[in-house]
């Protein structure tokens, strides 16, 4: 990582373990610059935006993996009635739309297009750069029970990654996404009440790890 820079952003600097961590870990990677940034506010995306562009001059890749997830409140088991779909449907929480798109879309749509020109700049350069990864996940195409916000944000994703991959060929910036299926993280504890229980059921025999989504992202 000589000569490199990484910025690290979630929401606010210390609510995810996990990023928690990875800044804990800055004196080990001999990155030259680092940063971070919360994506939950307009104001958070625009600020990563401007330090960015401040400080660089191209972006070789640009990583959306910042996601969240509300559950509804309520849900339904097959013959339990129509006031009780009713009930079930109507509990997920009307601020979790906002919320959970503020993540999973809205900030991934202007980072991308915020940078746009630093990742035009590198993907000049050759080499495979100027690349763009989103995640999305299976939930974007499959029916999973009452998490109707984090499905049709992952549809979303799956159309905007289409769409810009469109937008930006001219310019030989790629736009792909890789749909993890079970892996551990915030949003699927290793508890025995997630779908974790589910993985020795994958074509793997297993759940998938950080290697795994290294590798298919470095691919």
């Amino acid at each position: 990582f000589e000569d490199k820079s990484a910025f690290c952003c979630s929401r606010p600097l210390g609510s995810d373990h996990r990023s928690s961590k990875w800044h804990r870990s800055y004196d080990r990677t001999g990155l030259a610059r680092r940063g971070h940034g919360d994506l939950s506010s307009e104001e958070g995306v625009k600020k990563v935006v401007d330090t960015i562009k401040t400080s660089h001059e191209s972006l070789d890749c640009l990583i959306h993996c910042a996601g969240i997830r509300f559950m509804n409140d309520i849900t339904y088991t097959p013959g339990d009635g129509l006031s009780k779909l009713e009930a079930a449907t109507l509990s997920a929480p009307y601020q979790g739309w906002e919320k959970v798109f503020r993540v999973n879309v809205l900030a991934p749509y202007y980072l991308t297009a915020g940078l746009v020109t630093l990742l035009g700049a590198a993907a000049a350069q050759g080499d495979g750069k100027g690349s763009v990864i989103m995640f999305s996940s299976p939930a974007s195409v499959h029916n999973h029970q009452f998490v109707p916000i984090y499905q049709t944000s992952k549809a979303a994703v799956d159309h905007l990654v289409r769409i810009m991959a469109a937008e930006f060929a001219d310019f030989y910036i790629r736009v792909n996404a890789i749909s993890p299926g079970i892996v551990p993280s915030g949003m699927t504890p290793d508890d025995g009440t997630s779908n974790l229980r589910l993985a020795a059921k994958a074509p793997a025999g297993r759940a998938g790890n950080e290697e795994d989504m290294v590798g298919t992202a470095l691919c």
